[in-house]
């Protein structure tokens, strides 16, 4: 009797032991699994910040990044193993909205690509052929990323706005865009003649005025502002400044123009 007991509790040890290992199988690829999610979220993010650039060299960039969105989308949206994991919250928040999120960087790097026009010399080089492929890249990958930011907000039960509710309305949008980052190029514009202003004496008798050292870190702030910037409403307060400081600057040198 003691032998038959013994051996139906060796038993079930081996059945527990055997049910933990296989616990801790599933576990293990659990983990490896949430692993490959990161590791393709992350693509897509370092894949974003150098948008242009890595668009107009990738011949299938968008391809592969629109894959990437939807398996992250159905894994991570639907599959229930990883909706029972409140780690994956914030993954899951970014992935549902992911196309507006690329939208966005699209609209960004629109911004940048005419800010960095602005800052040139004008002339034929300023808009060459290369500098027409980049913006006719990100005006494709725009167009494409436009129907699933609408699909997308449909999936998210999200009320569409006006913009998205106007038929053919896209032209529009893009053309606001193009326009909002003008004419923040041409607000730009007002304190960068301030830091730069002309004097009718060619001598400098002096060293350096009271205020370089002022001037030269807004002059570094002035070129670092981006209208999708959190600091973009700094511009004007930067303007006032430089008005103050010129003016009191002027009535030291009147030869300053």
């Amino acid at each position: 009797f003691g032998g038959n007991r013994a051996g139906a509790l060796g038993g079930n040890y081996i059945i527990e032991e055997a049910d933990r290992r296989d616990r801790l199988r599933q576990v293990d690829d659990l983990i490896k699994s949430i692993q490959d999610l990161v590791v393709m979220e992350a693509s897509v993010f370092d894949f974003v910040d150098n948008f242009a650039a890595n668009l107009m060299t990738d011949g299938d960039g968008i391809t592969t990044l629109l894959s990437t969105c939807e398996v992250l989308k159905n894994r991570l949206l639907q599959e229930e193993r990883f909706l029972k994991l409140s780690c994956l919250d914030a993954s899951r928040d970014r992935v549902s909205h992911i196309m507006e999120y690329l939208c966005q960087r699209i609209e960004e790097e629109l911004m940048l690509f005419l800010f960095r026009r602005c800052k040139l010399d004008s002339g034929a080089d300023n808009w060459n052929r290369q500098l027409m492929k980049e913006y006719n890249t990100l005006l494709d990958a725009r167009m494409v990323f436009d129907g699933y930011r609408l699909q997308e907000a449909k999936n998210n039960n999200e009320k569409q706005s006006k913009d998205d509710t106007t038929i053919n309305d896209f032209a529009a949008q893009w053309s606001s865009i193009v326009f909002d980052a003008l004419c923040f190029e041409a607000e730009r514009c007002l304190p960068k003649a301030l830091l730069d202003p002309t004097t009718t004496n060619s001598s400098d008798k002096g060293g350096p005025s009271d205020f370089d050292s002022n001037l030269i870190e807004i002059r570094s702030k002035v070129d670092e502002i981006q209208y999708f910037g959190l600091d973009a409403a700094s511009m004007r307060s930067l303007t006032n400044n430089l008005f103050s400081i010129r003016l009191e600057f002027g009535e030291k040198d009147p030869n300053m123009v």
